[in-house]
């Protein structure tokens, strides 16, 4: 170093700079990336069957009245406890006096269906609130039990038939049954 003076200092220091400045910059874009951040979306399907329970149907339920359900649906987490979803929900229901085991139930004769579609939004609590992302950004499988609360919207069309015996309409059918393909809408409360 003392022959060269100077230069030999800049250069020695180049080879040291370079090399921090490099450890530098990957330490602040690791830090960036795999930064934990509670704040981000999910989406996915649905998918299930749908059953009625009402005066058409007794406790019991009837595998033949058991139809499809699907939808889809988008999450935001606020953190990692609480959330927000809203949902798009489509199903049939439908009910049939010839499942009943009363006679006199099976003797009204009466069925109907229905399509639903259901629009909801909730606020969901997670309990255990684990991380979804690895410190390496993989996501991490688990169940995540939780609880909701919210509110929807159904739209619906229903389709009453009465099947009988034309002269005993009058004697089971007190009042009149819905205009067939009415539109409905209602609002639900969803908590679970």
């Amino acid at each position: 170093f003392a022959s060269c003076g100077n230069l030999c200092w800049l250069l020695s220091m180049k080879h040291l700079f370079l090399p921090l400045l490099l450890y530098w910059a990957i330490g602040l874009s690791a830090q960036t990336k795999f930064k934990s951040n509670d704040r981000y979306w999910e989406a996915g399907i649905l998918f299930g069957a749908a059953n009625y329970s009402g005066d058409l149907a007794e406790k019991d339920i009837h595998l033949s009245e058991t139809r499809l359900g699907y939808g889809a649906f988008t999450r935001y987490f606020l953190t990692k406890h609480y959330a927000i979803r809203t949902h798009l929900y489509a199903c049939s229901i439908s009910g049939d006096d010839v499942n009943a085991t009363d006679p006199l139930v099976r003797q009204r004769s009466i069925r109907f269906g229905a399509n639903l579609l259901e629009l909801g939004f909730s606020g969901e609590w997670h309990m255990f609130g684990k991380e979804r992302y690895s410190n390496t950004g993989i996501y991490q499988h688990f169940l995540s039990p939780y609880l909701f609360l919210g509110l929807g919207g159904v739209l619906s069309v229903v389709k009453p038939e009465y099947y009988g015996a034309p002269q005993d309409r009058d004697k089971f059918l007190t009042i009149p049954l819905p205009e067939k393909g009415k539109q409905q809408q209602f609002i639900t409360a969803q908590m679970g």
